[in-house]
């Protein structure tokens, strides 16, 4: 998500984003920063290929089945730590 905002908002927009990422699965958000660390040490090709994995994992996880059904019922999602 970009967004421009005033300089004497930053703080307050950044925290605000950081809240909303803090919301998501923890299985996902883990993995995404595994994800973040992998990359960059190889070709594009191999950070595709290694995000890709990654992705399919995810989607095929009970947190992700978790929060289709959260949607699809408009309730908030039940993580489970």
């Amino acid at each position: 998500m970009n967004r421009v905002v005033a300089r004497a908002d930053l703080m307050t927009e950044a925290q605000k984003f950081a809240q909303s990422v803090l919301q998501g699965a923890p299985g996902a958000l883990g993995q995404t920063k595994r994800l973040i660390e992998e990359l960059w040490s190889s070709s594009v090709k191999e950070d595709i290929d290694l995000a890709l994995k990654y992705h399919i994992q995810a989607r095929d996880s009970e947190e992700a089945r978790e929060g289709i059904a959260a949607f699809n019922e408009k309730r908030k999602p039940k993580w489970v730590l």
